[in-house]
């Protein structure tokens, strides 16, 4: 299984999210960056652990 050490998500909605979600869970990458244009949606997904930090 191929593992990254760092990713970046642009979007962390619905899909994004989704996606973000999947590789922690399954351990697919140490640290996950969230993007977005929505500082509310960035800081739901970081506080919900979703992603790991957030860039802005």
């Amino acid at each position: 299984m191929i593992h990254f050490n760092n990713v970046t998500i642009i979007g962390v909605g619905l899909i994004g999210g989704s996606l973000a979600r999947v590789m922690k869970t399954g351990k697919l990458a140490g640290t996950i960056t969230g993007a977005g244009r929505s500082k509310a949606t960035l800081e739901e997904a970081l506080g919900l652990g979703v992603v790991d930090r957030i860039a802005e």
